[in-house]
């Protein structure tokens, strides 16, 4: 590299100030040096001339070679002709001051750099952490919702699975209008879109109409004994008629004389210790024949010992009630005898 300015060769790789004449090597390290040139104009180093009532500047050697050098370079940035060698103390002065402010400046950049104050704009090839993209959740798989009111139970919960939702929940009301076991109504509606994988879905399903227990009375015409007869009640989920009240038995004599029968069982036994011959109970549980009766005149009266049970006979258009032995077998007619049972059944609420 050669100087600009006196044109000799400058051996030291990336020096600032020709080691010969003193002159900036390049463009800004020269502009540096006005701008300290300039500082020094403004404010004049002690013992500088023209420095009206200055103290004595300070010494820092025997000889005073560092205040020589003070006061050369004062003088020449004031315009005075410059000593012998004072320019090349000029430019290292200047060296040392621009290469302070460059290193102060330089940490300062990394310290604004390091704490993200400033970005790209210092030159710096560090770049701001691109902000994270927005985690979009997937859509919900949307699926068409079957139509399963009015279906039952088991094939509604049957068409939700097949259009891949969860077993809907159920519940029970009563209905009227729609037939016990089947859908009234259904959460998601039909014909909309839902997410298959919500656990939302539900069945509301009839239990049928409002009921009240009743007990019903009827008579079967079947010639059978008092046990066989008592088999049959049990089979149809009844038993032979125990009755309990004059308004029960008005329903039995409804019963009665409809079937066009004149012997029938009724669910009445013997009590068991024979203490009381005019005493029975009734199959039920419920009571015993003292609380209500209808007997015939001089009945219960265990004719031959063996008349356990109790049985109601038309006899000239009048019902009244006997004890007898326990099958009528070559005794009375079939086609009159039979037996009332009685059964609780759930009727409609008007």
């Amino acid at each position: 590299m050669f100087c600009g300015q006196c044109g000799k060769r400058i051996d030291e790789d990336g020096a600032l100030f020709c080691p010969h004449c003193g002159a900036p090597t390049t463009p800004d390290v020269a502009r540096a040096s006005a701008l300290a040139g300039q500082a020094a104009g403004a404010v004049p180093l002690a013992g500088a001339p023209g420095q009206a009532g200055a103290g004595a500047p300070p010494s820092f050697g025997s000889e005073g070679s560092m205040q020589q050098g003070f006061n050369g370079a004062a003088g020449q940035l004031a315009g005075a002709p410059p000593e012998a060698g004072s320019g090349k103390r000029v430019a290292v002065i200047v060296a040392v001051s621009v290469a302070a402010v460059a290193v102060v400046a330089a940490i300062a950049v990394f310290a604004l750099v390091s704490t993200g104050v400033i970005g790209g704009a210092t030159g710096s090839s560090a770049e701001s952490p691109a902000p994270e993209a927005a985690t979009t959740a997937p859509a919900a798989d949307q699926v068409p919702v079957p139509d399963v009111e009015g279906m039952s139970e088991d094939d509604a919960i049957e068409a939700f699975s097949d259009a891949g939702f969860a077993e809907p929940s159920v519940t029970f009301e009563n209905s009227s209008s729609v037939a016990k076991g089947m859908v009234i109504s259904q959460t998601p509606a039909a014909g909309t879109q839902a997410d298959s994988s919500a656990a939302d879905a539900a069945l509301v399903v009839s239990s049928g109409p409002k009921t009240v227990v009743k007990r019903e009375y009827t008579v079967v015409s079947q010639p059978l004994s008092f046990h066989d007869a008592q088999d049959y009640c049990e089979s149809q989920g009844g038993q032979l008629a125990c009755v309990h009240s004059a308004e029960e038995y008005q329903q039995v004599l409804d019963a009665a004389n409809a079937s066009g029968l004149k012997v029938l069982w009724l669910g009445g036994v013997r009590h068991g210790d024979g203490r009381d011959a005019g005493a029975f109970d009734w199959l039920d549980g419920e009571g015993r024949t003292d609380q209500f009766s209808d007997w015939a005149s001089g009945e219960p009266n265990n004719d031959g010992g063996n008349e356990g049970y109790l049985a109601m006979f038309n006899v000239n258009g009048e019902w009244d009630w006997y004890d007898t032995p326990s099958s009528f077998d070559g005794v009375y007619r079939e086609n009159v005898r039979g037996f009332v049972m009685q059964k609780d059944v759930e009727v409609p609420v008007s």
